[in-house]
């Protein structure tokens, strides 16, 4: 098996804990050094809150459709 077909059959919340504690360890072992790249993170930040806008929006407008056609199909 490659190591590509076995990091796909790996549990997604094992990824995000893994993720997580080595951000921890990471950090606690470069502290404050790390703050060169600051404006990176901010950045990410930024782009997370840009797109959950229309993800939020993109759900209700599908939903909202289903359940019209939901609702129509039994008239």
């Amino acid at each position: 098996m490659s190591y590509w077909e076995s990091y796909k059959r790996f549990p997604v919340i094992y990824k995000i804990l893994i993720g997580f504690v080595l951000g921890i360890i990471v950090g606690a072992i470069v502290g404050p050094q790390i703050a060169v790249i600051k404006r990176l993170g901010d950045l990410l930040i930024r782009l997370l809150k840009m797109i959950v806008a229309p993800i939020v929006l993109f759900s209700l407008v599908v939903g909202a459709n289903f359940l019209i056609v939901g609702v129509s199909g039994l008239l």
